[in-house]
């Protein structure tokens, strides 16, 4: 939900809100100088904190998209249940820029990484879905090639992501 403040669409310079969105303008401006170069941890925890407000997330994200090779990373080596569900978060926020090279590291990762395969797996549900729903075909041969190495894993939440994979392939022709 946006802030009210945020909505410099909605400014109306008749009103009493004259040179409002100037300054609203100028807010912005200063966020996303204090945010470039920042060290990535920080900003995460940021990122974490103003997530859920659609204007601060898009001022974040302009930065963290400069650091989407350090996103990868963090992800593949998240150390605990919390880490992996924020990195996975990020990665559904970067989807349209991830590289091959990048999926190619999330998937092993997530067949690896015992925390991220554990609270991960409805994120991962939802990346695919995602991916179903942009026509990537090039990305079908990772979904098939981490399909199969889900076969090793029992988990409850593990079998629902095998489904959503399994419904889609198996209703398409690849």
């Amino acid at each position: 939900m946006r802030s009210p403040w945020y909505d410099l669409e909605n400014v109306n310079k008749d009103s009493e809100n004259f040179g409002f969105k100037q300054i609203l303008e100028e807010i912005d401006e200063m966020i996303s100088s204090r945010i470039i170069g920042i060290d990535f941890d920080v900003l995460l925890s940021i990122w974490k904190r103003y997530r859920y407000d659609e204007h601060l997330r898009s001022l974040i994200m302009s930065e963290m998209f400069n650091s989407i090779d350090v996103v990868v990373e963090e992800f593949k080596t998240s150390s605990s249940y919390e880490n992996a569900r924020n990195n996975s978060s990020l990665l559904i926020d970067m989807f349209d820029s991830l590289t091959d090279s990048h999926w190619n590291t999330v998937h092993i990762a997530f067949v690896r990484n015992r925390q991220i395969r554990d609270s991960c797996a409805n994120i991962f549900c939802e990346l695919f879905n995602k991916s179903v729903r942009n026509g990537n075909e090039d990305l079908s041969r990772y979904w098939l090639i981490f399909r199969g190495n889900l076969n090793h894993f029992q988990e409850d939440s593990i079998f629902i992501l095998k489904e959503t994979i399994d419904s889609y392939f198996n209703n398409t022709e690849i």
